[in-house]
């Protein structure tokens, strides 16, 4: 395991796939409540042609500190990338990974090739039964006094609000990924993709959200046919 220290967390990441220091390096960043080991099924097939960076936000999996927000957790992993000398990358995100790919994209020339999974770039981006059961769940992490996961679900409920401005100022190649099922409405999605120049939206019929967990075949012949060299 390595580690690295960032504004009052120890930060867990991990680099691994091909040995050749040429090989295709690609940034992966998990989504909420879950670890870097969220992408393991999807990468195994790539890790002979491609080297991975993978980090567990804080507050999460290995990863210590305290939930402080989606513009926090970016400024760590931007950290991990000059903590490791790399100025770019390419980068899949997933869900609130997505959403610190984006806010990273928008104030840094750091990704070649960017993948968003489930994204959103506000709240009001998610059904509105999911924003319900997100109230629902984080008045009983409340109750049972697990304030970590009360914190996610406000930041979560609360958090982000990335413009269409700043959407527009992400030069990697991006597509889009979401199931047909996703908890993020079609329309917001939509709205994200025309905001971002010459992005590709990838829809995965019959999925939901979790697709990285669900359907990681679908998701490695994806990343295949996007990340090539």
């Amino acid at each position: 395991m390595a580690y690295f220290d960032c504004a009052g967390a120890r930060l867990h990441y991990e680099i691994f796939g091909c040995g050749d220091e040429n090989a295709r390096l690609i940034l992966l960043l998990h989504g909420c409540g879950e670890d870097m080991h969220v992408f393991d099924a999807a990468v195994s097939s790539m890790l002979n042609t491609h080297r991975f960076i993978a980090i567990d936000s804080r507050a999460h999996g290995e990863s210590t500190g305290e939930v402080q927000g989606y513009k926090r957790m970016a400024e760590d992993t931007a950290a991990l990338l000059e903590h490791l000398g790399v100025e770019k990358v390419d980068c899949i995100g997933f869900s609130d990974g997505a959403i610190i790919a984006m806010l990273m994209a928008s104030e840094r020339d750091c990704f070649d090739r960017l993948m968003l999974i489930g994204a959103n770039t506000h709240p009001s981006g998610l059904k509105f039964s999911e924003r319900i059961e997100m109230r629902r769940q984080r008045k009983a992490a409340l109750r049972t006094g697990d304030k970590r996961w009360a914190s996610l679900f406000d930041m979560m409920l609360t958090e982000p609000d990335i413009t269409a401005d700043s959407l527009g100022r992400i030069n990697a190649r991006v597509t889009a990924v979401v199931g047909s099922r996703d908890m993020i409405r079609k329309s917001h999605t939509l709205r994200l993709c025309r905001a971002i120049k010459d992005c590709e939206l990838e829809v995965l019929k019959g999925e939901g959200h979790m697709i990285p967990q669900e359907a990681p075949e679908k998701l490695a012949m994806l990343m295949q046919r996007k990340f090539v060299r």
